[in-house]
C-alpha cells in the first residue's frame, strides 16, 4: 500500500553504496508522505533493507511507524489465540464505525475477512463508495503466533489508469492476472535472498507457500483488503458479516482543491 516518489543512490562507495526511496500513500486520491526507506548494497548485488525505518511499536493497542510515528493500518489472524502468553502483539480492533464520527477527512483502513475470499467475491462485497487499495494474500500458517505478532504482510496493489497527462496514475481498486504473475516472481525472488525471520516464521516464505496454493488470479484468495474512501463511507462497513477486523491507518482533512476519489 505504499508508493515510491523516487529512488536515488545518495552514497556511493567502492564496495557498497545506499539507494534511498522517499514513500508515500494514496489516500483516496491524498498522497500522503510516508517514512523512507533505504537499501545498502555491495559489488556482489546482495542488499541490506534498513529495518529502522520499517520497525513498529506498540501504543494503545496500535502500531505506529518508529521514524515518523504514523498510525499503521494492520491486519489479524483469524485463527490466533489473543489469549496465549505467548502473543505479543495488538489485539483486533473494530475501528470502521468510530471513524466515521470524524467529519471531513478521508481515511485508511485493513480490512482482515472472516475468511479467505477469491477476487469476483471481494468484488462484491465491497460498498462501491469505498476504494481498494490493496490486496493481501493472508498467512500460510493461520495459527503461528509468531506470524500473528508481526507486521510483514504481504499482497498487491491494485491497478492504476493513467489521467490528465498521463503522467499522474489513479488506483481502480481492480485487479488482473498479469499483476498477480508478477507478485508471483517478485515474491518468488524475495524469498531467495530476505533473511528476516521471527521466531522461526520467515515472512515472505510463508508467503510464497500461500501463493503457490493459487497459480491464477482466478482461484486466488485473499485474507483482506486495504480501503479508502471518505470517512463517512465506513459508517455501516463494521456491520457486514464477512468483516473479523477493521484498523484505522492514517486519516487526511478534506480540501476543498483536491476531490476525494470516492
Amino acid at each position: 500500500n505504499i508508493g515510491y516518489n523516487n529512488q536515488i543512490i545518495n552514497d556511493y562507495g567502492i564496495f557498497n553504496s545506499n539507494l534511498h526511496s522517499d514513500t508515500y500513500k494514496d489516500i483516496d486520491g491524498y498522497r500522503v508522505p510516508w517514512q523512507a526507506f533505504d537499501f545498502a548494497f555491495g559489488v556482489s548485488n546482495v542488499g541490506t533493507l534498513s529495518l529502522d525505518t520499517l520497525g513498529t511499536m506498540e501504543n494503545s493497542n496500535a502500531y505506529f511507524t518508529q521514524t515518523t510515528n504514523q498510525k499503521i493500518a494492520s491486519f489479524f489472524s483469524t485463527k490466533t489465540n489473543y489469549k496465549s502468553k505467548e502473543y505479543y502483539g495488538i489485539f483486533p480492533t473494530r475501528d470502521a464505525g468510530k471513524i466515521s464520527q470524524l467529519a471531513n477527512h478521508v481515511a485508511e483502513a485493513a480490512v482482515t475477512f472472516d475468511k479467505p475470499y477469491i477476487y469476483k467475491e471481494i468484488q462484491k462485497m465491497i460498498p462501491e463508495d469505498l476504494l481498494i487499495n490493496w490486496y493481501w494474500i493472508g498467512y500460510n500458517n493461520t495459527k503461528s503466533l509468531a506470524a500473528a505478532s508481526q507486521t510483514n504482510w504481504f499482497g498487491l496493489m491494485s491497478n492504476s489508469n493513467h489521467t490528465g497527462n498521463g503522467n499522474n496514475s489513479q488506483l481502480t481498486g481492480k485487479l488482473d492476472n498479469a499483476a498477480y504473475q508478477d507478485f508471483k516472481k517478485s515474491l518468488t525472488a524475495i524469498a531467495k535472498t530476505n533473511q528476516i525471520t521471527i521466531n522461526d516464521f520467515s515472512p515472505s516464505k510463508d508467503a510464497l507457500k500461500q501463493v503457490k496454493k493459487y497459480p491464477t488470479l482466478k482461484s486466488a484468495k485473499f485474507s483482506g483488503v486495504i480501503l479508502t474512501g471518505q470517512t463517512k463511507n465506513f459508517a455501516n462497513l463494521d456491520k457486514n458479516p464477512w468483516v473479523y477486523a477493521s484498523n484505522v491507518g492514517l486519516t487526511v482533512e478534506l480540501r476543498p482543491d483536491i476531490q476525494p476519489l470516492k
